[in-house]
């Protein structure tokens, strides 16, 4: 909330249950290979409140934002807002589900009508918030093809809005393997062309991205074996 109201520049953010680090590096060098100044922080591990105030008006600022930093934002409204996933997770916190579900759409709450909101229709639950959202909905699905959004189609990535349809490569040249990569993907794809960066751009990243380092949570120890969830 505090780097928000100090930010000059345009916000990005990512948000959900599993794939939010991915998206965000992977959305965040979308801008720089189009030749966009661009910060990436908040919940990937780089504050993000000391990035906003040293970076240039015309920079893209890419935030990762948790249930946790949504919470407790009044006037956070990012231009292109992205939620990828919900799964029952940190309930220790959260009552319940719908709490934990109320909280990640805090991420749209102020967005404005021009303001964008990438949902995934494959998962119900982020589905269904397409009702209350105050922006402009584009969904990504790598299960249907959509009227409108990102999808696969005959093996290849493609996206759609209003008159304009864009084969913009194979699947199988996808950098990162997986179907929840292949979500990740056209997720960052839809947030950057609604923003305004090129077809031919995007597809040039999504071919060359090498990942992030994984990052491995401890979530226990049982009979002397530490078990981690890896929650990128």
């Amino acid at each position: 909330e505090l780097a928000y109201r100090l930010a000059r520049q345009p916000v990005l953010a990512v948000t959900g249950t599993n794939g939010k680090t991915t998206t965000t590096a992977l959305l965040g060098q979308v801008f720089r290979d189009a030749g966009r100044t661009t910060v990436v922080a908040g919940n990937i591990g780089v504050p993000l409140v000391g990035e906003v105030v040293k970076a240039p008006e015309d920079a893209v600022v890419v935030a990762e934002v948790s249930s946790f930093q949504l919470e407790t934002v009044e006037t956070f409204a990012p231009r292109v807002a992205v939620l990828l996933n919900l799964t029952p997770d940190h309930l220790d916190r959260h009552p319940d589900l719908a709490s934990y579900r109320a909280a990640k759409a805090r991420i749209f709450r102020r967005q404005r009508p021009e303001d964008w909101i990438v949902l995934n229709f494959d998962d119900p639950l982020v589905r269904s918030l397409a009702a209350e959202t105050p922006g402009r909905v584009l969904y990504f699905s790598t299960r249907h093809e959509l009227g409108e959004g990102a999808y696969l189609s005959d093996d290849w990535v493609v996206l759609s809005r209003g008159a304009e349809q864009v084969r913009l490569l194979p699947v199988r040249e996808l950098s990162l393997p997986g179907r929840h990569n292949w979500e990740n993907s056209l997720a960052a794809a839809a947030a950057a062309w609604v923003f305004g960066v090129s077809p031919e751009s995007i597809a040039r990243t999504l071919r060359s991205f090498p990942g992030v380092p994984h990052r491995l949570e401890p979530v226990g120890v049982i009979g002397g074996v530490a078990y981690y969830n890896d929650s990128k």
